[in-house]
Formats: structure tokens, sequence, C-alpha cells
């Protein structure tokens, strides 16, 4: 249970306010960045993703039987599986982020772009380290009770 509260705080942590908060824009026909339609789709699809591997993570703790040594190497298993989704994921959000950055001519809405890029971005490319830390936590704690 404790690892699907990490699983499910990382991902509302990652997936809550940057898409949100970002006001529309129109974006010039020249640049070629993400537009907010399509980068909602790719945030739904991030999230249906991770929505999987949370799944997968469970079940693999579940049927580790108690043994850590399995626990570690068939989540990390599942944790590097996923990992390119999740660097996809980063780069298109950064994209989008960026290619609204270069468009918002009011310097105060700029800021909190800018803000909003440099909390998010760090705090996405680290879901599998984050992951993997919480994961060695509960395997630890399950082997304490």
């Amino acid at each position: 249970m404790t690892l699907r509260l990490i699983l499910a705080a990382s991902a509302a942590l990652v997936l809550s306010a940057p898409v949100v908060a970002v006001p529309a824009m129109a974006v010039a026909a020249q640049v070629a960045a993400v537009t907010e339609a399509e980068m909602e789709a790719k945030t739904q699809a991030f999230e249906a993703r991770m929505a999987e591997m949370n799944k997968e993570l469970q079940a693999a703790l579940d049927g580790s039987g108690g043994n850590a040594d399995k626990a570690k190497a068939d989540t990390d298993a599942i944790i590097t599986r996923y990992t390119p989704d999740i660097t996809g994921f980063t780069t298109d959000f950064e994209s989008f982020l960026n290619g609204q950055i270069e468009q918002e001519t009011d310097a105060e809405k700029r800021q909190q772009m800018v803000t909003i890029r440099d909390q998010a971005l760090p705090v996405i490319r680290t879901i599998p380290d984050q992951l993997r830390n919480s994961i060695q936590q509960a395997i630890a704690n399950q082997a304490e009770n």
C-alpha cells in the first residue's frame, strides 16, 4: 500500500499543474513547437503509461514472495523498460514549455513559465531514481516487519 501511495504522489506531483498552469497561446506557424492540444494528449498517454508501470511494479512486489533480491531485480527491470517513456515525455514537455516561453511577450508570465519548467523537468527526469529509492525503502520496511 505504501508503494501505491508513493507512486500516486509522484505521478500527481509530476503531472498536476504544469500543463494546466501554462496559458493557451497561439504558436507561430514557423515554430516547430508542440501545441497545447498535442501536449495534453501526450500527458494523458504518459499518465496511462505510468499507471501501467505502477500496476506492474505492484505485481512484481506482490509476486516476490518476500524475496528482497527478486523484488529489487524485477522492479528495476520494469523501471528500466519504462525509462524511455519518461525520457520521451520529458523531452516533449520541455519542447512544449520552451515554445510557450519563446512566444510569451509578457515578462511576468514568461518568468512564471520559466519557473514551472525549471521546477517540473528535474522532477520528471528523476522519476526512475525516485521509484528505485522508494521501492528500496518499501523492501527494507517489509524486511523489518
